[in-house]
């Protein structure tokens, strides 16, 4: 497998265009309601997984350690496919999971920037987004592990020899 699929990286330059824009904008407006830095939040996380998956992947030998784990946990080599998908899922689900603090983190930021006499968002509105953390969590899990279904399957489809070769088995071990 390759380090990172080429339009992946294309997909990340994206999601951070799209994060730093939405900053742009929230920050400006006069809104009270939480949406707006769940949205920020969501977009800067999505943008953040990405980042962080292409650089666990470029590592050098990146995917060998994501392989060496699973080789730990389940006592034989996975296919690289299966080692794709469990990187990508991890990266979902820590992204997620960070959606509910960033996101409380921007409404602090923006009371403290705006100085109003009664602050943008209460105490019961913050809490309220903290508490929404495990659906996040939930939430990024699937994105991730459907963006490496998605490439497994893209990258498969395209037929050009990155999966052709099945993972071989260490002698005496049957697959």
């Amino acid at each position: 497998m390759p380090a990172f699929p080429d339009g992946l990286r294309s997909m990340e330059r994206a999601a951070w265009a799209v994060a730093g824009l939405l900053w742009f904008f929230w920050l400006g407006a006069e809104d009270g309601s939480a949406d707006g830095p769940l949205l920020v939040a969501a977009a800067a996380c999505l943008a953040l997984g990405l980042t962080l998956l292409r650089r666990w992947r470029s590592r050098r030998g990146g995917a060998d350690i994501g392989a060496a784990v699973a080789y730990g946990l389940f006592g034989r080599r996975l296919d690289p496919r299966a080692v794709w998908l469990a990187q990508s899922s991890v990266c979902g689900f820590g992204s997620g999971l960070a959606v509910g603090p960033l996101a409380a983190l921007l409404m602090l930021v923006k009371v403290s920037l705006h100085g109003h006499p009664a602050p943008d968002f209460s105490g019961g509105e913050i809490a309220g987004v903290l508490m929404r953390t495990p659906a996040w969590a939930l939430a990024g899990l699937c994105l991730g592990a459907s963006l490496g279904l998605a490439t497994v399957a893209w990258i498969g489809r395209a037929g050009s020899g990155v999966w052709g070769e099945r993972v071989q088995s260490p002698p005496g071990e049957e697959r």
